[in-house]
């Protein structure tokens, strides 16, 4: 099928190959449920939403050229937010927190966005999400949230980011490396409680994944699944992802807040597939949602004690490449 025949329909949800066992995935009138269905859209904020949908593996034909852009960056008090939380880590009220910001880009469509997120490749959780409501997002997201197989939990925690070029750098760096495990840290132990007795492990400690514009450090953990815990359980437990929030949990959260501008809404939330009693989520990053005539669009990363402001700010900026 044609990409541009995706802005015809009420509601969809194409999923890229990482959710669909290497093909792509046409979910199609979306018919919100309860606690059941195989489709699951989660806000940062508020209720996971639950959808019945007729799904498809379709060949997708990119026949959108690619558009450009206006992006305008609200940087306004990101320093300053850096500065803030370093003091509260001071203060022993937090060890890490993720702070983002947001950039508004104007007079793109959503087929048009999709297709240039996706120049450089089509990102392993890339998806393009409309609504019954007409809320609307695209994801270039390259993070794995959570994946259920059979009694099988396994989290993949994304922290640490540098340019290509400094591939070297990111793979020494004791920041990068401290960030990526005390988040590991946290994501085992969200875990554990879903999970059989010492059943939860870090089977990777740090891997270094090569995207188009960056470079990214994952870990991953897993862990075998007590009986009958539901994968709305699993979401509760889980959600959101330590990897853009921070810890410890809570107090981050209540730091991000009163720190950044806006809610996150789909942005930092998390998109689902469900097949049977298996399930993939994503985590919402590198992901733009729809208000009004215009797309927002977050970006950012995790603050530690030893952040240099600038330099977070230049990271911030940085993961916007995919946009350019």
């Amino acid at each position: 099928m044609n990409l541009s025949e995706l802005e015809y329909m009420d509601s969809f949800a194409l999923l890229s190959p990482g959710f669909g066992d290497g093909h792509y995935l046409l979910c199609e009138e979306l018919q919100p449920s309860g606690k059941n269905g195989n489709l699951v859209v989660q806000p940062f904020e508020g209720p996971a939403q639950w959808f019945i949908a007729s799904t498809r593996e379709v060949t997708l034909n990119m026949n959108v050229p690619q558009p450009t852009i206006s992006l305008g960056a609200d940087e306004k008090g990101y320093v300053e937010g850096v500065e803030t939380i370093r003091s509260k880590i001071a203060a022993g009220d937090v060890y890490q927190v993720n702070l983002t910001m947001r950039a508004t880009i104007n007079n793109v469509s959503g087929a048009e966005l999709f297709t240039l997120l996706c120049k450089n490749g089509v990102p392993r959780f890339a998806a393009w999400v409309r609504l019954p409501d007409g809320n609307e997002f695209v994801s270039a997201s390259p993070e794995l949230f959570f994946e259920k197989t059979d009694n099988t939990l396994h989290c993949q925690p994304m922290k640490g980011t540098s340019p290509k070029d400094k591939k070297e750098w990111l793979e020494k760096s004791e920041k990068d490396i401290a960030e990526l495990a005390m988040i590991t840290d946290l994501v085992r132990n969200d875990m554990t409680p879903l999970c059989n007795p010492q059943s939860v492990k870090v089977v990777n400690e740090r891997l270094l994944i090569e995207l188009p514009y960056v470079v990214q450090a994952v870990s991953d953990v897993e862990g075998t699944l007590m009986q009958d815990i539901s994968i709305g359980e699993i979401l509760k437990a889980l959600h959101p992802c330590g990897s853009i929030t921070g810890a410890p949990k809570n107090a981050a959260i209540h730091l991000i807040k009163s720190l950044e501008s806006s809610e996150r809404k789909y942005y930092c939330g998390s998109l689902g597939y469900i097949n049977g009693h298996n399930a993939i989520f994503s985590i919402l990053i590198r992901t733009a949602y729809k208000s009004g005539d215009h797309w927002i669009y977050g970006t950012g990363g995790g603050i530690v004690w030893d952040s240099d402001p600038e330099l977070e700010l230049e990271e911030a900026r940085m993961k916007m490449g995919i946009l350019k």
